[in-house]
C-alpha cells in the first residue's frame, strides 16, 4: 500500500473520538522510497504524525506455543534479539517524538477513583517468578510499589517456601501445565502454600497461579499432578483455547478487594478447564465477558484466599488495591 495508509489511519482516527491517535509506525516497508510514499500520504490527509517505519527483513520471527510467545525465561536468544530490534528501532524510529507524544499526565478525565499513597505499615508482597509463572500485568507491580509494597519474588519451581514474613502472595498466570511435575514434586512449597493459605494468609492467584491453589492438573496425555489442593477441583488441560477475551468484573460479596459492587477490568486467556467447573466453590465475581453475552459466576474464594482464571488490571480500579492494603493493615 501507498497512498491508501491514509485511509487506514484515517479510519481509527475517526472511528472513536474518544481515542487520540496521535502517531504513526509502518511495518513490512520496503525502504526509504517507499515510507516516503506513506508518510507523505498520512501527512496530507491524517492528524497523525508519521514516526518512522520497520522494513520487511528487519525482524527474525520468534517462536510462539499455546498462549502466545516463548517468554524470556524459556528462551536465552530474545534478550540479544531485544537489544538488537533496540538499535534498528533507534536507527529507523524518531524516538525523541514518539516519547513526546507518549507522555502521559493524569487529568480529571482519568476519572481516578483514589489517591495513590503509602500506608502506614510496610506491606511485604512475595511474588511468583520463574519459567512456570511470568504473566504479569508490569503496573500491577508498580501500583502496588507506589501503594508501599516491598515487593520478593520467590519460585515455586526451586525454592522451599514462601518468602519470610509475607503479607500477600501474589501467583500470576504462566505455563504450571509445562513444569506442573517440577511443581508437583516440590512438595514443601506445595505445603509452605496450602499452609499460609490455611491459616487465613491472603492470596491472589491468576489463571496459572489458580491452577496451583486447585487439587492439581490433568496433562493432555491424562496424567494427573497434585498441587496445593487448596480450591477443591481439578484443572484439566485443553488441546484447544477454552477462553480469550477482555473481561469486566464486578465482585458479589464483601472481600479483601473492598466492598460489594467493585468493578474492575481484565483479560481472559487460557486452554484449562475446571473439572466441575467450580460448582463447589465459593464465587465472588460476576463476569461480563462481550457484549450480549450472559454473565458468568468466577472468582474463587477460600478464607483470604483468591483465584481466578481472570488477569485484573489494577489500574482499572485502584480502590482494589487501596481496600486490600487497608485490610492488610
Amino acid at each position: 500500500i501507498a497512498r491508501s495508509a491514509a485511509a487506514i489511519v484515517k479510519g481509527f482516527e475517526v472511528l472513536d473520538e474518544n481515542v487520540n491517535i496521535t502517531g504513526v509506525i509502518f511495518n513490512n516497508v520496503s525502504g526509504d522510497s517507499h515510507y516516503n510514499y506513506l508518510k507523505e500520504s498520512v501527512k496530507h490527509y491524517c492528524n497523525a504524525e508519521p514516526l518512522g517505519y520497520f522494513k520487511k527483513d528487519d525482524f527474525k520471527p520468534l517462536k510462539s506455543r499455546h498462549l502466545g510467545l516463548v517468554t524470556i525465561e524459556d528462551n536465552s536468544q530474545l534478550g540479544d534479539l531485544l537489544s538488537e530490534y533496540g538499535e534498528i528501532a533507534e536507527k529507523r524510529i524518531d524516538i525523541k517524538a514518539l516519547l513526546d507524544k507518549t507522555e502521559y499526565a493524569f487529568s480529571e478525565k482519568c476519572n481516578s477513583p483514589v489517591n495513590i499513597k503509602k500506608f502506614n505499615k510496610t506491606i511485604n508482597v512475595s511474588i511468583a517468578k520463574d519459567n512456570a509463572f511470568s504473566f504479569y500485568y508490569f503496573d500491577n507491580i508498580k501500583i502496588l510499589e507506589y501503594f508501599g509494597a516491598n515487593i520478593t519474588f520467590f519460585s515455586p519451581l526451586k525454592d522451599k517456601a514462601i518468602p519470610y514474613n509475607t503479607d500477600l502472595l501474589y501467583l500470576g498466570g504462566g505455563y504450571p501445565e509445562l513444569y506442573a511435575e517440577q511443581l508437583s514434586e516440590n512438595r514443601s512449597m506445595l505445603l509452605s502454600v496450602a499452609d499460609y493459605s490455611n491459616s487465613h494468609g491472603f492470596v491472589y492467584a491468576e489463571c496459572g497461579g489458580f491452577i496451583y491453589l486447585t487439587e492439581g492438573v490433568f496433562s493432555l496425555e491424562g496424567k494427573f499432578f497434585p498441587f496445593t489442593k487448596i480450591f477443591k477441583d481439578r484443572a484439566i488441560m485443553y488441546n484447544r483455547l477454552r477462553a480469550l477475551g477482555y473481561a469486566e468484573i464486578e465482585t458479589k460479596n464483601k472481600s479483601f478487594f473492598g466492598k460489594q459492587s467493585l468493578i474492575a477490568r481484565g483479560h481472559e486467556f487460557h486452554y484449562s478447564y475446571l473439572e466441575n467447573n467450580g460448582e463447589n466453590l465459593e464465587k465472588i465475581y460476576s463476569v461480563k465477558m462481550r457484549k450480549r453475552s450472559q454473565n458468568k459466576d468466577e472468582g474463587y474464594i477460600c478464607k483470604n484466599t483468591l483465584g481466578s482464571y481472570i488477569h485484573l488490571h489494577f489500574g482499572s480500579n485502584l480502590n482494589l488495591v487501596k481496600s486490600l492494603f487497608e485490610n492488610l493493615n
